[in-house]
Protein backbone atom coordinates (compact mmCIF):
# COMPACT_ATOMS: atom_id res chain seq x y z
CA UNK A 1 0.00 0.00 0.00
CA UNK A 2 1.43 3.34 -0.61
CA UNK A 3 0.61 6.71 0.95
CA UNK A 4 1.95 10.03 1.81
CA UNK A 5 4.59 10.19 4.10
CA UNK A 6 2.54 13.13 6.08
CA UNK A 7 -0.33 10.24 6.32
CA UNK A 8 2.46 8.29 7.84
CA UNK A 9 3.66 10.44 9.92
CA UNK A 10 0.29 11.78 11.63
CA UNK A 11 -0.37 8.48 12.43
CA UNK A 12 2.99 7.46 14.15
CA UNK A 13 2.96 10.63 15.76
CA UNK A 14 -0.54 10.00 17.18
CA UNK A 15 0.43 6.67 18.43
CA UNK A 16 3.48 7.72 20.39
CA UNK A 17 1.07 9.90 21.92
CA UNK A 18 -0.68 7.34 22.94
CA UNK A 19 2.51 4.88 24.55
CA UNK A 20 3.36 8.70 26.19
CA UNK A 21 -0.14 8.21 28.02
CA UNK A 22 0.54 4.58 29.44
CA UNK A 23 3.01 6.46 31.48
CA UNK A 24 5.31 2.53 31.90
CA UNK A 25 8.81 1.80 30.23
CA UNK A 26 7.01 0.16 27.61
CA UNK A 27 5.13 2.94 27.36
CA UNK A 28 8.29 5.02 26.78
CA UNK A 29 10.11 2.39 24.71
CA UNK A 30 7.21 2.53 21.85
CA UNK A 31 7.10 6.70 21.93
CA UNK A 32 10.52 6.29 21.36
CA UNK A 33 9.88 3.68 18.48
CA UNK A 34 6.69 6.07 16.90
CA UNK A 35 8.74 9.01 17.60
CA UNK A 36 11.54 8.17 15.33
CA UNK A 37 9.04 7.21 12.47
CA UNK A 38 7.24 10.08 13.11
CA UNK A 39 9.84 12.40 12.32
CA UNK A 40 11.52 10.39 9.59
CA UNK A 41 7.94 10.88 7.90
CA UNK A 42 7.62 14.57 8.73
CA UNK A 43 11.11 15.12 7.29
CA UNK A 44 10.34 13.33 4.12
CA UNK A 45 6.92 15.02 4.03
CA UNK A 46 8.50 18.25 4.02
CA UNK A 47 11.19 17.66 1.21
CA UNK A 48 8.41 15.79 -1.10
CA UNK A 49 4.74 16.74 -0.64
CA UNK A 50 2.80 19.92 -1.09
CA UNK A 51 1.77 22.19 2.16
CA UNK A 52 -0.50 22.02 4.35
CA UNK A 53 -0.30 18.79 6.02
CA UNK A 54 -2.97 17.63 7.75
CA UNK A 55 -3.59 21.65 8.79
CA UNK A 56 0.01 22.70 9.09
CA UNK A 57 2.11 25.26 6.89
CA UNK A 58 5.71 24.59 6.34
CA UNK A 59 6.69 26.85 9.63
CA UNK A 60 4.53 24.45 11.85
CA UNK A 61 5.59 21.28 10.68
CA UNK A 62 9.14 22.35 10.81
CA UNK A 63 8.73 23.23 14.43
CA UNK A 64 7.45 20.00 14.97
CA UNK A 65 10.03 18.56 13.31
CA UNK A 66 12.53 20.24 15.82
CA UNK A 67 10.51 19.46 18.74
CA UNK A 68 10.66 16.03 17.93
CA UNK A 69 14.17 15.79 17.12
CA UNK A 70 14.85 17.46 20.79
CA UNK A 71 12.49 14.65 22.61
CA UNK A 72 14.73 12.37 20.86
CA UNK A 73 18.22 13.71 21.93
CA UNK A 74 18.77 14.72 18.36
CA UNK A 75 20.22 18.09 19.55
CA UNK A 76 22.21 19.12 16.89
CA UNK A 77 19.12 18.23 13.96
CA UNK A 78 16.48 20.37 16.66
CA UNK A 79 19.08 23.20 17.06
CA UNK A 80 19.31 23.29 13.35
CA UNK A 81 15.56 23.21 12.76
CA UNK A 82 14.90 25.65 15.11
CA UNK A 83 17.46 28.34 13.99
CA UNK A 84 16.14 27.60 10.29
CA UNK A 85 12.48 28.19 11.69
CA UNK A 86 13.31 31.65 13.67
CA UNK A 87 14.93 32.90 10.71
CA UNK A 88 12.25 32.05 8.26
CA UNK A 89 10.36 35.01 6.60
CA UNK A 90 6.61 35.40 7.90
CA UNK A 91 6.95 33.38 10.82
CA UNK A 92 4.12 34.28 13.77
CA UNK A 93 5.29 35.76 16.38
CA UNK A 94 3.55 33.21 19.17
CA UNK A 95 5.72 30.24 17.11
CA UNK A 96 8.83 32.33 16.58
CA UNK A 97 9.17 32.89 20.69
CA UNK A 98 8.21 29.14 21.17
CA UNK A 99 10.86 28.00 19.27
CA UNK A 100 13.44 30.60 21.04
CA UNK A 101 12.85 28.84 24.23
CA UNK A 102 12.82 25.45 22.76
CA UNK A 103 16.00 26.42 21.10
CA UNK A 104 17.33 27.50 24.43
CA UNK A 105 16.15 24.47 25.85
CA UNK A 106 18.42 22.21 24.26
CA UNK A 107 20.68 24.07 24.78
CA UNK A 108 20.40 24.07 28.52
CA UNK A 109 20.22 20.20 27.65
CA UNK A 110 23.28 20.43 25.76
CA UNK A 111 25.41 22.49 29.07
CA UNK A 112 23.96 19.75 31.62
CA UNK A 113 25.09 16.85 29.59
CA UNK A 114 28.42 18.50 29.54
CA UNK A 115 28.70 18.98 33.26
CA UNK A 116 27.67 15.74 34.30
CA UNK A 117 29.92 14.23 31.55
CA UNK A 118 32.57 16.32 33.18
CA UNK A 119 31.46 14.89 36.55
CA UNK A 120 31.56 11.40 35.71
CA UNK A 121 34.88 11.81 34.17
CA UNK A 122 35.96 13.23 37.36
CA UNK A 123 34.69 10.41 39.62
CA UNK A 124 36.19 7.72 37.37
CA UNK A 125 39.66 9.40 37.49
CA UNK A 126 41.98 7.78 39.84
CA UNK A 127 43.92 11.27 40.74
CA UNK A 128 40.96 12.95 41.73
CA UNK A 129 40.89 12.80 45.79
CA UNK A 130 38.96 14.97 47.54
CA UNK A 131 40.24 14.07 50.47
CA UNK A 132 44.22 14.35 49.22
CA UNK A 133 46.08 15.66 52.58
CA UNK A 134 49.07 17.92 52.35
CA UNK A 135 51.10 19.44 55.59
CA UNK A 136 50.46 23.07 55.78
CA UNK A 137 53.46 24.90 55.43
CA UNK A 138 55.50 26.58 58.14
CA UNK A 139 53.70 24.52 60.76
CA UNK A 140 56.00 22.97 63.35
CA UNK A 141 53.63 20.00 63.87
CA UNK A 142 53.33 19.39 60.69
CA UNK A 143 49.30 19.56 60.90
CA UNK A 144 47.70 18.08 57.91
CA UNK A 145 45.24 19.74 55.58
CA UNK A 146 42.35 18.45 53.63
CA UNK A 147 42.94 19.80 49.78
CA UNK A 148 41.15 19.32 47.05
CA UNK A 149 43.32 18.45 43.35
CA UNK A 150 43.66 20.33 40.79
CA UNK A 151 41.06 18.22 38.55
CA UNK A 152 38.21 19.29 41.42
CA UNK A 153 38.00 23.12 40.21
CA UNK A 154 37.05 21.67 36.42
CA UNK A 155 33.66 21.37 37.67
CA UNK A 156 33.52 25.52 38.13
CA UNK A 157 34.72 25.98 35.02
Amino acid sequence: MESKWSRKAIICLKLAWMYRLMNSEHGKEMERVFLKEAVKGLEEAYMKESFPLYGMDNLTTMYLIAEINRRLGNHSVALTWFSNLITSKGVKPNLKELARTQKDLVKEELLLMKKLELNGELLNDESFDLHHEDKLEGSEDNTKISTPKKSFFKLFK
